[in-house]
């Protein structure tokens, strides 16, 4: 999972690339994504068993880093859904039925978040504090996929929304999401670089408005309005639906 992690972002996520696919011998494809699958599905596999959820659990922090970086939308993905509209509903829709690498990460933070709340929710926040900061400093290398990291962290915060939020009420997680709302999304909310982020911003912030203050709702319902115009990408104009929802 880890070691696999820095090829995937380079060949898969930034580039478009896929590996050579290979075939055993009951016609099974044996490719990248279908390694991936598999750890998942053996982690998936070691928090129902109990003997091993301690092994989990001591490795979340490290554990959460990778699964949002697995996250992140694929070159082959922006262009399918950029030509495909119906495509990004139904595979960024919540209950799809579709699979891949993205949808996968998001079902193994849900399970993370059901089985181990408070302490996911602390790692989950360790981890966007890490991406931010990676983010931004790719920003400044002039790397253009740099969005691909805040776009990815902001989909985990938003899957996560009810977990954290009871977490946060119980007090049990110290989480400023509001300081991530205002100084993270907003920012890219007001300087928009790519439609998916500028439509993940608005879908994010839709999850957490009990923790925004009212100069920034008001900024958050007024780029919700413009992204519903009809001379919007399709991304934004989807995105900003779900907002309201």
């Amino acid at each position: 999972l880890t070691s696999s992690a820095e090829k995937y972002v380079r060949e898969v996520v930034n580039e478009g690339g896929v590996e050579d696919e290979v075939v055993d011998s009951d016609g099974e494809v044996l490719g990248f994504e279908t390694l991936v699958f598999a750890i998942f599905e053996f982690v998936h596999a070691l928090v129902e068993t109990k003997k091993f959820r301690g092994a989990v659990k001591s490795g979340l922090a490290d554990l959460m880093y990778y699964i949002v970086l697995y996250m992140q939308i694929t070159e082959e993905q922006c262009q399918k859904w950029i030509d495909n509209p119906d495509s990004f509903v139904e595979e960024e829709d919540e209950g799809t039925f579709a699979y891949s690498v993205r949808i996968s990460s998001q079902d193994l933070l849900t399970a993370l978040c059901t089985e181990f709340e408070e302490e996911s929710c602390v790692s989950l926040a360790q981890t966007i504090e890490r991406h931010v900061t990676e983010a931004g400093a790719a920003r400044a290398a002039g790397n253009e996929a740099w969005w691909k990291l805040h776009e990815a962290v902001m989909l985990a915060l938003g899957s996560a929304q009810e977990t954290i939020e009871a977490q946060i009420t119980a007090r049990k997680v110290n989480f400023d999401i509001g300081n991530f709302l205002t100084g993270v999304v907003l920012n890219d909310l007001n300087s928009p670089v790519h439609p998916f982020l500028l439509g993940r911003c608005l879908w994010v912030a839709s999850k957490f408005p009990a923790h925004l203050p009212q100069a920034a709702i008001t900024s958050f319902l007024e780029g919700t309005v413009r992204g519903l115009q009809q001379d919007q990408p399709h991304p934004v104009r989807i995105s900003a639906v779900r907002a309201i929802w």
